[in-house]
């Protein structure tokens, strides 16, 4: 193979061999990052995302990007609960009137206080 790629044999080993000790090292900081990112998170009512773990670890001297941060974070299986999406979808169509015109734009009544007319546009109920 050393022939093929016209190399000698001592650069085929040295190369295989920084590669596997650099592999080690980069499993062993890895490693750390997550423990230090998992005990961030749990300090912080794991609420902390990816912005605010990258912060902390900006402060204890650690310069880690966000989609590392996030990469690990998923590999820790922890999310922000703020990340998760609360989308609901509407029952019903938003312009659909639910309830009939009776006055039909007349509003001389008869007697006073026979009808009353609002404009509701937000109404707080229960949560």
């Amino acid at each position: 193979m050393c022939e093929v790629l016209q190399i000698a044999r001592s650069t085929f080993y040295y190369e295989t061999e920084v590669a596997a000790q650099k592999e080690k090292e980069k499993a062993k900081e890895e490693q750390e990052l997550k423990e230090k990112i998992l005990k961030i998170f749990n300090e912080n009512r794991k609420v902390y995302g990816t912005r605010k773990i990258k912060r902390e670890l900006l402060k204890a001297g650690h310069k880690v990007s966000r989609r590392r941060i996030g990469r690990l974070m998923k590999e820790l299986g922890i999310q922000s609960k703020y990340a998760q999406p609360s989308y609901k979808p509407m029952s019903s169509q938003p312009n659909e009137e639910s309830v009939r015109n009776v006055l039909d734009q007349e509003f001389q009544v008869a007697e006073e206080m026979s009808v009353l007319v609002s404009d509701l546009t937000y109404v707080k109920v229960g949560q």
